[in-house]
């Protein structure tokens, strides 16, 4: 495929997306950039200053954080830990130890299964949860002296040393205490769903107004709130059965419901593009290869990624109880499964169903059937809009990341007329991020 070549206009929104990387320092440039006049297409350069603006807005952010002295926020610090699963059933004094870690600062010390944690540094303990906070409160490296009372009765001081981070495999379906199976159903959690039930809305919506606007053929794309709402309620319903049938919650559960969440996605996607076919068909502008729209769509990536970056760190100082991360964070995934079954879970959920199933339903169906009825950069932002509230229950305010990526992606899709792209696009993101993970 002949190269497209580039016009002045995309050198300058090219330039103006590279100087953004650096927030501020080549504000003014791109400015100068945004205000060019070009009579042969006055609107042309909409896209430059859209980009622009957001620049702006970041600059006045950074500006406001400085000025109400607000200082960027610091990196959260890990709890300290000593490495014990602990009975949430034990009625007794103390809180028991189910199991040791192998390799733990707890087996350092000489803690054993069995065994009932009474005090710690002279402090009553009453049950497991006070054991938890009594060595959160402490510092790393900081030894705390444990007074334990074995199976046998017997009384003795152990000196344990919590660390940070502890250097062990977690068992992906190892048995979490103080977390019943029924709580997934519990109205704090069903709540924590609203992005999602959000983002179903603003779909339902815009479908609404299109049929209203231009009735006729190609409206079915409508069906994709369906498994929108199925995919989440059932990702709940199998974490659930699957905590019930194991025994108790576990990162494994939750990893096996996220997959079921995506197989819906997937399935109820490709049902939609095989059943509207050509409705669903769209190109934006001269066709690009997959590999073409992908290197330019890397360097896209970039440039959305650190000025979300800024976006994000801003938030968090201006508003210190923006969550960082939802209450299913991804840490806390990457923490609560690092066995070999729970990276072979993580790699499955996150590198292959997420890029297929959400490719497929978001920009293979939603996306399309948006753009095929109203202007292609409103679609874009809807569809992309949707995509980080469905985010945000496992990413908080980092799920302003997705919902620049999926700008990224839904271009890719629309410059290429396929999945392709997107896909291979969506799998890197990931398969990164979580490489990152392991290796930190």
């Amino acid at each position: 495929m002949k190269a497209e070549p580039e016009s002045p206009l995309q050198r300058d929104f090219h330039f103006a997306l590279a100087a953004g990387i650096v927030p501020v320092l080549m504000l003014p440039v791109t400015i100068w950039l945004a205000l060019r006049r070009d009579p042969a297409a006055p609107r042309a350069r909409r896209p430059l200053r859209f980009v622009v603006a957001i620049d702006v807005v970041i600059a006045l952010g950074l500006a406001v954080m400085s000025a109400v002295g607000a200082t960027m926020p610091e990196a959260p610090k890990d709890p300290p830990r000593i490495g014990v699963q602990l009975d949430a059933s034990y009625g007794g004094k103390g809180a028991r130890i189910q199991a040791v870690w192998p390799g733990s600062p707890a087996e350092d010390g000489g803690l054993a299964n069995g065994d009932v944690v009474v005090e710690v540094d002279g402090v009553p303990v009453a049950g497991w949860e006070e054991l938890t906070e009594a060595i959160s409160a402490g510092e790393p490296e900081a030894p705390r002296l444990l007074l334990v009372e074995g199976e046998n009765g017997e009384r003795t001081v152990r000196r344990v040393v919590p660390e940070a981070r502890l250097q062990r495999e977690t068992p992906a379906f190892h048995v979490q205490p103080g977390k019943n199976c029924s709580d997934v159903w519990h109205p704090e959690n069903l709540f924590a769903l609203w992005p999602a039930a959000l983002g179903v809305g603003l779909v339902l919506l815009a479908w609404l107004v299109l049929r209203i606007r231009s009735p006729g053929p190609g409206l079915g794309w409508g069906w994709v709130i369906l498994p929108l709402v199925l995919a989440p309620l059932g990702a709940v319903a199998t974490t659930q059965g699957l905590c019930v049938v194991s025994g108790g919650w576990s990162m494994g559960a939750v990893l096996l419901g996220t997959l079921f969440q995506g197989l819906v996605l997937l399935l109820g996607g490709w049902v939609l593009l095989r059943w509207l076919g050509p409705h669903l068909h769209v190109v934006l502008g001269p066709k690009l290869s997959p590999a073409r729209a992908g290197g330019r769509a890397v360097f896209y990536i970039v440039a959305a990624l650190a000025r979300a970056a800024v976006v994000i760190l801003v938030l968090m100082a201006l508003v210190p109880g923006a969550p960082s991360q939802g209450g299913g964070g991804v840490q806390a995934v990457f923490e609560g499964a690092s066995d070999p079954i729970g990276k072979l879970l993580v790699f499955s959920a996150a590198v292959v169903m997420a890029p297929l199933a959400e490719e497929v339903i978001f920009r293979g169906v939603l996306l399309a059937g948006l753009a095929r009825r109203m202007r292609p950069g409103l679609a874009l932002m809807i569809s992309a809009v949707v995509f980080g509230l469905f985010h945000v229950p496992s990413h908080g305010v980092g799920a302003v990341l997705p919902g620049l990526l999926g700008l990224v992606f839904g271009w890719a899709r629309l410059r290429t007329g396929g999945l392709l792209a997107p896909i291979l696009l969506h799998a890197g993101n990931n398969g990164l991020v979580t490489l990152l993970a392991w290796l930190g």
